[in-house]
């Protein structure tokens, strides 16, 4: 097993606190993507009382097949940029402090899609839709992209995104900004730094 840190977690149940040794990295295969994708990824059981509850703790989701590290923090993600510049060149890395944000990752760069340009995407459909909460990638299938935002989903042909590729790199040449952090917040940043 690899490198291990302690965390303490609060149970919401017992109202009691506990230790627990989780993993600093995590290999990512079929049943750790199933894990993720059903919510219980950071799943612990109280050993007070026995309650299942989530329990985040920083971790990075790494494949070496798909070449990207994911690091997943309980905090500020702006402020671990630094630490992560050094990771292999050849890997994509993120850093995400939500789990729906995890998800989008990992589909993004399983199926070859740029999280930048999916980014200005949910940033547009955000707009057009006018919702409080913002719209998430996921899935794909042959033609489309399918975003979630609250209950509803909303489809975006392939064509669409290639289009909007190309698009946003005439436009904003987003491929020179690539940051760890890519979220609506990157995406406010590109459209305001060339506005300047």
């Amino acid at each position: 097993m690899g490198e291990l840190n302690k965390n303490i977690f609060h149970c919401s149940g017992c109202k009691k606190s506990y230790s627990k040794k989780t993993p600093k990295d995590i290999q990512v295969n079929r049943s750790i993507v199933d894990l993720i994708f059903d919510n219980k990824i950071f799943d612990s059981t109280c050993p007070h009382c026995g309650l299942v509850e989530t329990q985040p703790y920083d971790v990075n989701f790494i494949s070496g097949h798909f070449k990207y590290l994911i690091r997943y923090t309980c905090h500020n993600p702006y402020l671990l940029a630094d630490e992560y510049h050094k990771v292999n060149p050849e890997f994509k890395v993120r850093i995400v402090n939500d789990l729906a944000s995890l998800q989008e990752k990992i589909i993004c760069f399983t199926y070859n899609l740029d999280d930048r340009v999916i980014a200005f995407i949910e940033y547009a459909l955000f707009d057009e839709l006018a919702e409080i909460v913002k719209p998430h990638l996921i899935g794909v299938d042959d033609k489309f992209l399918v975003f979630q935002y609250q209950k509803k989903f909303k489809s975006v042909n392939i064509v669409e995104y290639q289009q909007a590729t190309k698009l946003l790199e005439e436009k904003y040449h987003y491929s020179n900004f690539d940051d760890l952090v890519v979220d609506e917040n990157w995406v406010k940043l590109v459209i305001d730094d060339l506005a300047e």
